[in-house]
């Protein structure tokens, strides 16, 4: 039953995180859309098993977000063996739900202009 009372084990099970406003401060507004823009996302094949995803390179994500990417690019350990880095894709949805809210703020714009136009249009027809 530690599982249920053990936080880190509670975080492992769930995927949750600790998020409580009185955890945090000095928050500020940022556009989504354009750290989305900046990450190159890629379809490709794992060279162990050939099968395909879609996903990230580690490294060029940590120059944009590098709180969600742990190691280093081509980093070795004494041995020469390759530190794989990784990336911690739950903690990209906030920036995800961030650029959707300004996409519908756009679509609604959109919207707005397309019915004012259709609407001159057909006073314009009368």
């Amino acid at each position: 039953m530690r599982l249920l009372t053990d936080e880190n084990a509670f975080k492992l099970l769930t995927g949750s995180s600790t998020s409580d406003y009185r955890l945090k401060e000095d928050a500020q507004e940022f556009s989504g859309l354009d750290l989305v823009n900046r990450i190159q996302v890629y379809d490709y094949a794992w060279k162990a098993d050939g099968n395909r995803e879609y996903g990230v390179m580690a490294h060029e994500l940590q120059a944009e977000l590098p709180y969600l990417v742990t190691g280093k690019k081509d980093e070795v350990d004494e041995n020469g063996q390759p530190h794989i880095q990784r990336v911690n894709y739950a903690k990209l949805v906030p920036v995800l739900l961030r650029a959707i809210q300004e996409q519908q703020e756009m679509i609604s714009e959109l919207r707005e202009q397309v019915e004012t136009i259709k609407q001159a249009t057909t006073d314009t027809a009368l």
